[in-house]
């Protein structure tokens, strides 16, 4: 690796951006330019101490586990799309080391922590500009992405085929994680609940009166 990869830069302008060039082509630009700057590191605006490094999935703590990074898409979010993996953050407040970082066709970011799928910036240029969002504008659970789902819908597409066979995949593998499903949910409502209390925690302290944080001065005994 030679000297320009190890250089720390706060610039993110050279990622290439949509313009008008939108799905698989625009990812496609988006692996080369990972491919071809891999290993630089970038200093993020926030949160401070923050580094993205770039580089594909196979430079992520992920390399030996590329189906759990590519079902994010899959199975976390409301409506599917392809991402790419553009690289991972150290350094964030989020719980893992790597945060894996990846850019969605519709162009928002998504940070992936091993549990949960985060929304941390809506596009290269705030990433740019202002960093990744904590706590992030939206969070995703494992199987997310069929909670609303009714049994009249799938009564419906169990007639396709396709469908079918698509539908009896996922049963199976929802199935041979079923354990795993429940606890990723309940570590997830857990960390819903540390932030509520968290914030609340930050608004109270926020609205203490100056006097209460001034100790009274001891009255003198006289001589």
């Amino acid at each position: 690796m030679g000297d320009s990869k190890s250089l720390k830069t706060s610039n993110l302008s050279g990622f290439p951006r949509p313009n008008g060039v939108i799905g698989a082509a625009y990812l496609e630009k988006l692996s080369d330019y990972v491919l071809n700057h891999r290993h630089e590191k970038h200093d993020l605006k926030s949160p401070a101490g923050a580094t993205l490094t770039i580089g594909p999935l196979e430079d992520t703590e992920y390399k030996d586990k590329p189906s759990e990074v590519h079902g994010c898409s899959k199975f976390y979010l409301p409506t599917t799309g392809q991402m790419v993996v553009i690289g991972y953050v150290e350094g964030t407040q989020y719980p893992c080391d790597q945060l894996i970082l990846m850019i969605h066709e519709n162009g928002k970011l998504y940070g992936y922590d091993g549990d949960e799928l985060h929304e941390v910036a809506s596009s290269l240029m705030h990433l740019d500009k202002a960093g990744l969002d904590y706590p992030a504008s939206k969070s995703y659970y494992y199987s997310e992405a069929f909670k609303d789902v009714t049994m009249e819908f799938w009564d419906k597409v169990r007639t396709s085929p396709r469908v079918k066979k698509a539908e009896e995949e996922h049963r199976e593998l929802v199935a041979s994680r079923k354990s795993k499903v429940a606890e990723l949910i309940e570590k997830s409502k857990a960390k819903q609940r540390l932030r509520k209390q968290r914030s609340a925690v930050s608004q109270s302290c926020h609205k203490l009166p100056t006097s209460l944080s001034q100790a009274p001065q001891p009255i003198s005994s006289p001589s």
